[in-house]
């Protein structure tokens, strides 16, 4: 049985977690996010990969899609409290779909990340690739990659695949055990 909001919001180690998304998206760093702060991953992404506008373009709209399932209202601003409170209700619903069998939006949108990042279209993410997007854009060290990468990659052939990201970054938001610390890297 999925875990409901209230389990997500009494895990100390989920809710950390889940704040230290929340500042890495406060672009203005004012304590509030915006849809236009929620914008902040994909200008990052878009300024590694400026020659993928079909790719961005998907990435922009799940990430519009998001946003809009969480019940942000265009326009308003949200605090890190209610943040944590919205993406516990949102990510309680999304794993009650998956458990369905159904495509969440979490996965949607790494699809289009994950799309958008392989540039070599060879369906894996290589060191460069996965470094460029993390390092470059500013989500994290090298250092913090590295780890990252060698964590994601779970069966040590040197590459990510799309089913070892995605799985990372579902366990990323929603799993609620210590383990999921780290996934991206040690500031995440």
């Amino acid at each position: 049985m999925p875990a409901k909001a209230e389990d997500y919001l009494k895990n100390k180690k989920w809710v950390e977690r889940i704040n230290g998304m929340f500042v890495l998206m406060d672009k203005n760093k004012n304590g509030f996010l915006s849809e236009e702060d929620w914008f902040v991953t994909a200008d990052k992404l878009a300024k590694t990969v400026p020659d993928r506008p079909e790719e961005l373009a998907r990435v922009n709209k799940t990430k519009l899609e998001f946003f809009a399932a969480l019940g942000v209202k265009n326009g308003q601003q949200v605090a890190k409290d209610q943040f944590v409170e919205v993406i516990a209700a949102f990510v309680a619903k999304q794993m009650e779909a998956r458990s369905q069998g159904k495509e969440t939006l979490i996965e949607k949108y790494d699809n289009a990340v994950f799309d958008l990042v392989d540039y070599n279209h060879d369906g894996t993410l290589s060191w460069e690739e996965y470094k460029a997007v993390m390092v470059a854009g500013g989500f994290v060290t090298e250092e913090s990659a590295r780890s990252g990468f060698e964590t994601l990659d779970k069966n040590k052939n040197g590459k990510i695949e799309r089913k070892e990201y995605i799985e990372a970054d579902v366990k990323f938001w929603c799993n609620l055990e210590d383990s999921a610390d780290g996934l991206f890297g040690a500031e995440l």
